[in-house]
């Protein structure tokens, strides 16, 4: 398993966007044109440029590469099944993470939330962990579940499809293990990342250690 980062602008220029614009399918520039919020699609296009960068340092050939998604929209590499890969963005930064099996991340910016949206979309174990944290930390666990839930659904491939109070994952020791059919065959990760983000991998592999790889977004292929 690895896990890149790169931080990206606020703002490109039309020149510059334009310019970024030229290192992914047409497909998928005409999606991130017609976008009318910039800034999400600043994002996802450094999500592109970000895979395509690591797959490019793995020795295999963008130009030959193609994207599929499966039906519930995850993005997979046709004719790669021993590259699996997902990325997720927040705030200034996009993240991808890479694996032999099936894999999820999610990243979310710590903002203030009313916690309550806690009972209504985590099962009843998680909601009452959360409550049951000191009030200076409560804020974090909840974003720490969010994205472990959120990474989960991403590994499966089926996203929000499946309702995340339809599973719980357990905290014991600060290792989180998912309650349900799927408990054996997932693995959880919180690599330390930046205060202001929560940050989570969902895998099938049983890794002992692994670090995270920055990218300098202007130093990305394009």
């Amino acid at each position: 398993m690895n896990v890149y980062a790169v931080k990206i602008p606020e703002e490109l220029s039309d020149y510059e966007f334009a310019n970024y614009l030229k290192g992914i399918t047409n497909e998928r520039k005409e999606e991130l044109v017609n976008n009318l919020d910039r800034t999400e699609s600043i994002r996802s296009l450094f999500g592109i440029l970000l895979i395509q960068q690591v797959l490019y340092e793995k020795g295999i050939n963008i130009n030959n590469i193609s994207f599929c998604y499966n039906d519930y929209g995850k993005p997979f590499l046709y004719g790669q099944n021993t590259v699996h890969f997902n990325i997720s963005h927040s705030g200034e930064w996009v993240v991808c993470a890479t694996d032999i099996l099936p894999i999820g991340i999610d990243i979310e910016k710590i903002k203030p939330i009313d916690l309550k949206i806690a009972k209504l979309f985590f099962s009843k174990e998680e909601y009452e962990f959360i409550k049951s944290m000191p009030n200076r930390t409560k804020l974090f666990t909840f974003y720490e579940y969010w994205t472990l839930k959120e990474s989960y659904v991403k590994a499966v491939g089926k996203g929000l499809s499946i309702p995340l109070d339809s599973f719980s994952i357990l905290n014991n020791k600060d290792m989180y293990f998912l309650k349900g059919e799927h408990k054996s065959k997932y693995y959880f990760y919180q690599p330390k990342f930046n205060e202001c983000y929560a940050l989570a991998l969902c895998t099938q592999n049983s890794v002992r250690d692994f670090k995270i790889t920055y990218f300098k977004y202007k130093n990305l292929i394009h």
